[in-house]
């Protein structure tokens, strides 16, 4: 029997939309909350998404695919461009270990000890955030000091999450604010108090949020009509940001 060219790409495409299928379950099992807030096309994107970043990895197996996507699920779909977990992109890219079998493991390994240290074993750590920010009703997000905004601003996200300053190291916390301020602005959040969201956001989520089909409500905030005042954007993009986090940890 002659498969002829068509033929296979048909079975390609059967193949990947199968894996798409177990992967939806996968992550709604190991994500309930996460996934219920995504339709499940917003899911089938982000294992689209995915499969294209492992597979620039070389990472091609069923087993080691599935592992990237939980992975962009714990840290934000761009972690392996992410300056905060610098790590991340210098495993996958590393020539001395070629199987990627031993990359993944490697990689997911190194991961789950960043993520004890960050959000804690039962993510007790992400909740005192969550706790500091309603106590403080956003105080956080407020207009830093105009004079020294990235200093303030890093103070002020180190005294928020002191296990994620920790982590990610007093250097690059002020690098990701630097670079953070040029793409709120390009977005169009331009007062110091747009920008501090934008950038705590980036902190917490993953420095490519804006852009992370996990995070829909984002790109709507980015992406809001032209006449939408600022301080309208930026009370949608801190409501939309607290109903997620409240929701991810429920």
């Amino acid at each position: 029997m002659i498969i002829r060219e068509k033929q296979m790409e048909t079975l390609a495409t059967i193949t990947v939309r199968s894996f798409e299928d177990r992967m939806i379950e996968h992550l709604r099992g190991l994500f309930p909350n996460h996934a219920e807030a995504l339709s499940e096309s917003g899911l089938r994107e982000v294992i689209q998404l995915g499969i294209e970043r492992a597979a620039g990895y070389g990472l091609t197996a069923e087993r080691v695919v599935c592992h990237y996507i939980d992975l962009m699920f714990l840290l934000g779909s761009g972690f392996d461009k992410d300056l905060q977990v610098p790590w991340a992109g210098e495993i996958l890219q590393a020539s001395a270990i070629p199987d990627q079998f031993q990359k993944i493991d490697k990689l997911y390994g190194r991961a789950m000890e960043y993520l004890d240290q960050v959000a804690g074993p039962k993510n007790e750590h992400i909740k005192q955030v969550l706790q500091r920010l309603h106590t403080e009703a956003g105080r956080p997000f407020l207009p830093p000091d105009p004079k020294d905004f990235a200093s303030d601003l890093t103070a002020r996200l180190a005294q928020l999450y002191p296990q994620k300053h920790q982590a990610v190291g007093e250097e690059r916390l002020r690098q990701l604010v630097r670079s953070g301020e040029a793409e709120a602005q390009a977005g169009g959040f331009q007062s110091p108090e747009a920008r501090a969201l934008y950038i705590g956001l980036m902190f917490a989520l993953g420095s490519g949020f804006a852009s992370d089909p996990q995070f829909p409500w984002a790109q709507a905030a980015r992406d809001a009509p032209a006449g939408m005042a600022e301080r309208q954007r930026v009370e949608m993009l801190l409501e939309a940001a607290r109903r997620y986090m409240q929701r991810w940890l429920a």
